[in-house]
């Protein structure tokens, strides 16, 4: 099982002075590959961009608050209106795509907020928001712009994710939460593009992909209890090597050793969970859109 994820070809690193920060680069990465897919940034981002505001409030100034969330409107005003990549024009050009990974990167700071907190020398907890979301940009390490391109020219190939971008729009499903979500504390996919669930790791080692991260795949079939997305395959798309590595559903569980049909796993995951579930605490959906009211008031 383990033989394909050793099948690496040359893996994409960042380039220039370190450290640098491959947690924050995953997640841009996710974002950037999100707005090619057509799909809004969804909920974290903007629950991220709330949340920093509100600790801001505390902990600096109201005025700084009102600053930050500023910052973030301008932020998701300008993902969103992001257009959708065709085959073959993934990769904007290059004043473009530096824009849009610096972009990417802010909005991961914002995202790792609702995801974990923000701790003492997080980058937003001192960003000078002053000068607007350019003021913040700026501040991007300047490793960023050329790694995300060389991960977004990756994914751009036929035997990478150019068939997510020559698949239905209506069949592209970004940051899915599942019918079970919510007994897990709000779990979420990346994608599901046409039945075929794709979670993306920006590892620099892939042969180091552990057993537990394929259970995390494993658990997102048993989550969806209802079949809503209709599940047929699920797989990992390693950003860093451009490589797509796939199982049927059943044939992954049977290789992490079930011995039961995928229906009858969900029912009893599904027992197990409402069994031993106390009140549910509803999260922010993932595939918000951003109709909603602006972050602050401009009365």
């Amino acid at each position: 099982m383990r033989s394909g994820l050793l099948r690496s070809s040359d893996t994409v690193r960042p380039q220039g002075t370190g450290p640098f920060n491959y947690r924050t680069l995953g997640q841009a990465v996710d974002l950037r590959l999100r707005i090619a897919f057509g799909t809004p940034v969804g909920s974290p981002v903007f629950s991220g961009i709330v949340l920093t505001a509100r600790i801001l409030a505390d902990v600096r100034s109201p005025a700084v608050a009102v600053a930050a969330a500023r910052v973030g409107q301008e932020l998701l005003d300008e993902l969103t209106a992001q257009p959708a990549a065709v085959p073959g024009g993934l990769l904007q050009d290059a004043a473009a795509e530096e824009r849009l990974a610096r972009l990417c990167f802010v909005a991961a700071w914002f995202e790792s907020v609702f995801r974990g907190g923000m701790y003492a020398e997080h980058p937003l907890m001192h960003a000078d928001f002053s000068c607007g979301l350019e003021g913040v940009m700026s501040t991007v390490p300047d490793y960023v712009p050329d790694d995300l391109a060389a991960q977004t020219a990756l994914a751009d190939r036929p035997d990478a994710l150019q068939w997510v971008l020559a698949s239905p729009k209506e069949e592209r499903v970004c940051g899915p939460t599942f019918a079970g979500s919510n007994h897990v504390g709000g779990a979420d996919a990346d994608f599901i593009v046409s039945g075929r669930l794709i979670d993306c790791k920006a590892t620099i080692h892939p042969q180091r992909i552990s057993r537990d991260q394929l259970y995390q795949l494993a658990g997102y079939l048993l989550l969806d209890y209802d079949n809503r997305y209709g599940i047929e395959r699920v797989g990992l798309y390693l950003s860093r090597q451009g490589q797509l590595i796939e199982w049927e559903a059943e044939q992954l569980l049977r290789l992490l050793g079930a011995r039961r049909p995928l229906p009858e796993l969900r029912r009893a995951c599904r027992t197990v969970l409402t069994s031993l579930a106390g009140p549910v605490r509803l999260p922010p959906p993932r595939q918000a859109g951003f109709e909603q009211e602006g972050l602050f008031s401009t009365d």
